[in-house]
């Protein structure tokens, strides 16, 4: 296969009809326009007088000024997570052109749309839960805040597992799909990781979850190297190195002020959605040359 078919082929997969843009940007507006109307609508009200505090409430691990009496008690960091949102919104554009799709011969996530959605659910997930974190800064938006980062780089495994072994023999029902195994592991992980969170130290398992994502990318990257592949793959790296270090800035009170319109932490939401979306963008590009290499 010649450098140029293969590279038209994953520029190909990562493209989108115009009708799937307007619906992303079109839902993320109306997110805008209706977390808006909620904010204005309790700003002073106290909203969040009698849930349980984080410790964040009081002893804050993070730069921005704590507005106890509003809706979003931190709005920089809680904006930022439509970030998160509108990447989930991108897979599942995928998902659908995928669904319509399904019928041409391509790649592992296109001929499985469903791990496209679940990954674009999981990110609006890390949205929803991340958001209610910053905005609340109650224990109970912690638990889900930190749930919800596992989720997308669970997708991301799963997807990885599946492209090596698509299909799985199970006892007494024969040769059977792996992704709806696949699935339902990432729906169960999820639920126990909320479930046993404060037994669990986030420090240990995010990390361990981006080792295990960057072993996948390793891998691949020895065998499906793409110029727009490896261009997905830096700018993820990319993104999460920066990412770090503007949240450990903030940490440290070091990046900007308390009423700084951009924040350490609101820019590390910001450059780790952008990290999933070329994690996301990666695996496409990855599973398209391994259809066009076996075809050729």
């Amino acid at each position: 296969m010649s450098k140029v078919s293969t590279t038209n082929s994953s520029m190909t997969c990562l493209q989108l009809p115009w009708r799937i843009h307007c619906a992303v940007w079109g839902s993320f507006i109306l997110c805008v326009v209706l977390l808006l109307a909620l904010e204005w609508s309790q700003r002073g009200q106290n909203f969040w007088n009698g849930f349980q505090e984080a410790n964040e409430f009081r002893n804050r691990s993070y730069a921005e000024r704590v507005v106890a009496k509003n809706l979003f008690r931190t709005s920089a960091n809680t904006w930022s997570n439509l970030a998160y949102a509108v990447v989930g919104f991108y897979a599942m554009g995928f998902a659908a052109v995928d669904f319509r799709q399904s019928a041409f011969p391509v790649g592992y996530l296109q001929s499985t749309p469903t791990m496209s959605l679940l990954f674009g659910v999981a990110c609006c997930f890390l949205a929803a839960a991340s958001g209610l974190f910053h905005a609340s800064l109650t224990r109970q938006g912690q638990q889900l805040d930190v749930t919800a980062m596992y989720s997308p780089l669970l997708v991301i495994v799963a997807v990885n597992i599946g492209r090596l072994r698509p299909r799985w023999r199970i006892p007494r029902l024969g040769t059977i799909p792996a992704w709806p195994c696949l699935a339902c592991l990432v729906i169960v992980a999820t639920l126990l990781f909320y479930i046993y969170k404060w037994s669990l130290s986030s420090a240990v398992i995010l990390p361990m979850l981006i080792v295990i994502v960057a072993g996948f990318a390793l891998r691949e990257l020895l065998s499906c190297a793409t110029w727009i592949g490896f261009s997905c793959l830096l700018t993820a790296i990319a993104s999460l190195g920066i990412a770090v270090a503007c949240r450990e800035l903030d940490i440290q009170r070091r990046f900007s002020t308390p009423d700084a319109v951009f924040q350490g932490h609101a820019v590390w939401h910001l450059l780790t959605a952008i990290a999933l979306a070329a994690l996301y963008g990666w695996s496409r590009c990855c599973d398209r040359l391994h259809h066009s290499e076996n075809a050729s």
